[in-house]
């Protein structure tokens, strides 16, 4: 941040200018990691070889990549490179709670219920979810005579996820990221703004 301050009060380049490079230049690196590991994780964890799932897959995987990493760029802006380390796991902490991973749906208070709407680990864990069992997938492997987790919708009634909500699941990230873009570009402003 000291270096983009810096070349700005040299007026080497517009805030603006900076925050679209910035944004084109680590994007292909951002895209090419979650690309890698999101494929590595899908098939090593046995998901079936089905090109529209790996592709939903693979887009929640990146809708969550770029918005981790406009998040941290912000955090990055905002705080020291000593703190941030800490206030980043602290910031995220409650949209990891109402993600619906650790507290179902159906679990929480009424008065929490809305917290789940504004989580974005919601929406990346529901459209992972979706992704590799909802859209009639077909039955799952089992060698008992009894599975009860044979349907694919028995795993979305025990997760209390309604079907067919993919597409929710990306609206809600693609706001989350523009909401985020627009918060990283204030913040910009706003360190230029301290180091006057």
């Amino acid at each position: 941040m000291a270096v983009f301050v810096r070349e700005h009060k040299s007026n080497y380049y517009s805030v603006s200018a900076y925050f679209f490079s910035k944004l084109v230049a680590d994007f292909p690196w951002m895209l090419s990691g979650v690309t890698a590991f999101q494929l590595l994780m899908y098939y090593l964890s046995g998901q079936l070889n089905e090109t529209d799932r790996v592709v939903m897959f693979w887009g929640i995987c990146a809708l969550f990549g770029w918005l981790s990493q406009v998040y941290g760029l912000i955090a990055g802006a905002l705080f020291p490179i000593e703190v941030s380390p800490f206030i980043v796991p602290a910031s995220i902490i409650p949209a990891l709670l109402f993600s619906g991973f650790f507290i179902r749906y159906n679990e929480l208070q009424d008065m929490f219920k809305p917290l789940t709407l504004i989580s974005y680990f919601r929406y990346g864990f529901e459209g992972l979810v979706q992704a590799t069992y909802g859209h009639n997938r077909t039955e799952l492997g089992c060698e008992e005579i009894f599975c009860y987790y044979r349907k694919t919708s028995k795993i979305l009634e025990a997760l209390h996820m309604e079907p067919n909500r993919y597409w929710v699941d990306v609206a809600g990230l693609a706001i989350w990221i523009a909401f985020l873009h627009v918060v990283l570009y204030l913040s910009l402003r706003l360190r230029l703004r301290w180091n006057r």
